[in-house]
């Protein structure tokens, strides 16, 4: 968990640079961090719901040993999905964004690993039935104002901001050859809002 401190200093980084949290979904089973997810409802400015993890980056991520941290060993994950989303449902279809931000908060404790801009998750099944989203890539936070990538903790250490972007098998396969900023390139900047079915932009 996060110090009362830094958790302070996290929720005036979201309203700050994301949103006014609505909601906070607590982890009713936490497994070795928890992780809470705050949910930003749709505004005027940003008509569309905002979901964030918060509770990630209390946990240090395991970087290379040869590879210079530069304060990336810790992060939140952000998602975006459309204004009509709907909540507490309990059906996979309207959960499984949720079921998915938590997976992958949890993927850097569990492997020992890390998770960076860039970083591509293959997740060997859809998100949901009927989706073709398959995958998912970590990208900046696009619809947020430029200062909502790092937010500097009480004791100065930084806690970076991604974005989850899901993917389908061919724009899995497409970044492998082409790399990150062509693949970014072919999805518009709508498909950041996240639909269960939706194009697939290499097919």
């Amino acid at each position: 968990l996060y110090a009362p401190e830094q958790f302070a200093v996290v929720r005036t980084f979201l309203k700050e640079h994301i949103g006014e949290i609505g909601q906070v979904l607590h982890d009713p089973f936490p497994k070795g961090v928890q992780v809470d997810i705050a949910v930003i409802p749709p505004t005027e400015e940003k008509p569309f719901y905002t979901l964030c993890t918060v509770g990630m980056g209390a946990h240090l991520m395991h970087l290379p040993s040869d590879f210079p941290s530069a304060g990336l060993d810790r992060a939140e994950l952000v998602l975006s999905l459309p204004p009509d989303w709907q909540f507490g449902t309990g059906e996979d279809r309207w959960n499984w964004p949720i079921r998915l931000l938590k997976d992958i908060a949890h993927l850097p404790l569990d492997q020992s690993s890390w998770l960076g801009w860039g970083h591509t998750i293959d997740l060997g099944s859809p998100v949901t039935a009927g989706s073709g989203l398959c995958g998912c890539i970590l990208t900046g936070v696009i619809h947020a104002d430029v200062g909502a990538l790092r937010c500097e903790l009480p004791g100065g250490e930084i806690v970076n901001f991604y974005q989850v972007l899901p993917l389908t098998q061919g724009e899995m396969n497409f970044k492998r050859v082409a790399g990150v900023t062509a693949l970014l390139r072919k999805i518009p900047h709508e498909d950041f809002i996240i639909r269960s079915k939706r194009e697939d932009h290499c097919p």
